[in-house]
């Protein structure tokens, strides 16, 4: 695997960590620290970009609204398991074989077909959610809206640590 697809795998565990990391340091109970305000506004900020961050749709923690949704937040959820789980497996898989036999970084998704498979069945947790919601105008709880999230989060990871190979099965 490149390193930029290394990079992402390693990012989503760190992603998935700071989101609570934030949520604790900007925290009425926290312990005052510029490098940790500096830290929470920081990852508040990155996920005002990339969430809508309703409080009624959000996870409270310590007190406090975390940075993302629900959604997204099982979404990273799911990213950083399946990324945790691609990093112990190259160690695993680099204890024993060579270097130069194993595809250390990555998940098995055998063909492009499969992954495509892969991509839609995980979609639909969340798609199942949000018909619910359009068609009754009820919410589903937070827990279950994460939930959903998870599977996606899951294989977005899991596609990206695989795609060297995928291309490679599929020339």
């Amino acid at each position: 695997m490149n390193t930029l697809r290394r990079a992402c795998v390693v990012a989503s565990i760190v992603w998935g960590l700071a989101l609570p990391l934030a949520t604790g340091l900007a925290s009425p109970r926290a312990p005052e620290s510029s490098a940790g305000y500096a830290f929470a506004l920081a990852i508040y900020a990155a996920g005002s970009l990339i969430c809508h961050q309703r409080a009624e749709r959000s996870f409270h923690l310590f007190g406090v609204q975390m940075p993302v949704c629900a959604r997204c937040a099982g979404l990273y959820v799911g990213a950083a398991v399946a990324a945790a789980i691609v990093i112990a497996r190259a160690i695993h898989t680099l204890a024993r074989r060579p270097p130069e036999v194993s595809s250390r970084w990555s998940i098995p998704v055998p063909t492009l077909w499969t992954a495509r498979t892969v991509v839609v069945a995980s979609c639909l947790p969340t798609i199942a959610t949000l018909l619910y919601e359009w068609i009754t105008g009820q919410m589903p709880a937070n827990t279950i809206r994460a939930l959903a999230g998870v599977p996606l989060g899951a294989a977005a990871v899991g596609i990206v640590a695989s795609a060297d190979r995928v291309g490679r099965e599929n020339k």
